[in-house]
């Protein structure tokens, strides 16, 4: 895990972080901003550094809450049935109430969109939602896969894990790999990526995830979705496409569908302009 004493004096929002303890972990997480309180759910093997692009340009209109997800960057590692879908809706509602804060949009990439889901079904009181490459709907979904036991049996091996760390530790290999998922991804971000991901136990955490996680519960409840959602897809996305964002948003009640032209997977950091425009429009048709 990344020691905050060492990288945290250039940590993007350094000055913004905090350590808190809620739900038997210690958990990193950043709060800034001023005005309606919007919750950021990052992504699998991530953290709340990819949210930095969009804080910069939306935190004189919105305050900020962003925490690290459990084993994730400067979070805590759970025991493993921590990471689940449920264990980990319910490591942020604990880490919220301990905060005091009680967020009126929740914003989420990827695995965060689908946390983010969890928590609105589950009774967060928020007005809106916006899932930026949402990882809900799954096609296949490998539960539903005969060969998932296979599946999971290999994300819980610790020789895959070690592999993943070696590969993203090299500058060539994960850039090229970056050049694909993410084309218009700038270095700076790169770079930060290739610091967190090069990282033992950030891959644990994210195969402990995809282990452990079940959507599908998630999507059967998504017809009795309580708020107005916007689902935000990248056009080069090479795993949630427009076409499977647009499909996921007709089973909401009331979702519109935003498509960020030549982005990939991390749309809200490559073009952090446009989808933060995004977010401020659909936030101001909310009433935020």
């Amino acid at each position: 895990m990344l020691d905050w004493h060492h990288v945290g004096p250039t940590w993007p929002h350094h000055d913004s972080s905090r350590f808190v303890e809620a739900h038997g972990l210690r958990w990193h997480v950043q709060t800034t901003g001023s005005g309606p309180l919007v919750l950021l759910l990052h992504g699998t093997g991530l953290g709340s550094y990819s949210w930095a692009p969009i804080i910069d340009r939306l935190a004189s209109r919105f305050s900020f809450v962003a925490p690290d997800f459990p084993g994730h960057t400067f979070t805590s590692m759970p025991a493993p049935d921590g990471l689940t879908l449920d264990a980990m809706a319910s490591g942020i509602r604990a880490l919220l109430q301990a905060l005091g804060l009680a967020p009126q949009l929740v914003v989420g990439h990827s695995a965060g969109a689908a946390l983010g889901a969890r928590l609105l079904l589950d009774g967060l009181d928020a007005k809106g939602f916006v899932g930026i490459n949402p990882a809900i709907l799954l096609r296949p979904d490998p539960r539903s896969l005969f060969v998932w036991p296979a599946l999971e049996w290999t994300a819980n091996r610790p020789i895959f894990v070690d592999l993943a760390t070696r590969f993203c530790a090299d500058p060539a290999r994960l850039a090229f790999a970056f050049r694909r998922a993410a084309p218009r991804l700038a270095a700076p971000e790169l770079a930060l990526h290739q610091l967190v991901l090069g990282q033992r136990e950030q891959h644990l955490a994210a195969f402990g995830m995809m282990a452990r996680w079940d959507v599908r519960p998630v999507r059967r409840a998504l017809p009795d979705f309580p708020v107005p959602a916007l689902l935000i897809a990248g056009e080069r996305d090479p795993w949630f496409p427009p076409r499977v964002v647009r499909a996921l948003a007709s089973e909401f009640p009331a979702a519109e569908t935003v498509v960020i032209p030549g982005t990939g997977h991390l749309t809200h950091e490559e073009d952090p302009d446009l989808v933060a425009s995004r977010i401020l429009g659909f936030a101001e048709r909310i009433g935020l």
